[in-house]
């Protein structure tokens, strides 16, 4: 449990508690893994605020995590930086709601089911939360625009800075074949 990122649910009063904090991807584990492998860099800490409402039993959290990364672009291979914005909507109870006996045909929903968290303890930690949202945000190929030209197949040169000379024909062996029966 990291304490920084913890929110003692005494502390918590009545009509809410917004709570604003920025932490370096240094302290969650899994960003250090990332962090090693080198594929992409944090440029800034990570920016998070929430707002938490005790409702009936309930702490329900909601926020936005936020961090400048770098990426490597998927198609050109420049390096580029980008923001990376999550949202937090989330609900923990000190204990499970009982659910009452259902009649034939109702389907009784789990906790999970309806996006409610067992609180451990007198504490709500949110590292995890953070960690999972600013995953959830990141690219699986990351491109540095939308419109990202690429690569030359042939001569390797960055499409979107410069105009090569290799012809334009697809010269994939695999394919001569079906372009010499196209002749015909």
């Amino acid at each position: 449990m990291n304490k920084q990122m913890t929110i003692s649910i005494h502390d918590i009063p009545e009509e809410g508690l917004i709570w604003e904090e920025e932490v370096s991807a240094n302290q969650f584990s899994i960003f250090t893994k990332i962090l090693s492998e080198e594929e992409i860099h944090f440029l800034s800490p990570i920016s998070v605020r929430i707002q938490i409402i005790p409702r009936h039993g309930l702490f329900e959290i909601s926020g936005i995590v936020k961090v400048k990364m770098d990426f490597v672009c998927g198609r050109c291979l420049d390096v580029f930086e980008t923001s990376i914005e999550g949202k937090i909507y989330i609900s923990y109870a000190k204990e499970l709601p009982k659910i009452e006996n259902t009649t034939k045909g109702e389907i009784e929903l789990s906790a999970d089911d309806m996006g409610i968290f067992l609180l451990k303890g007198s504490h709500i930690d949110i590292s995890e939360v953070i960690e999972e949202q600013i995953i959830l945000e990141i690219p699986f190929s990351p491109l540095c625009l939308d419109q990202c030209r690429g690569l030359c197949h042939v001569c390797g040169v960055n499409l979107n800075t410069q105009v090569c000379n290799c012809s334009s024909r697809n010269l994939d062996l695999r394919w001569e074949t079906l372009r010499k029966l196209q002749r015909y």
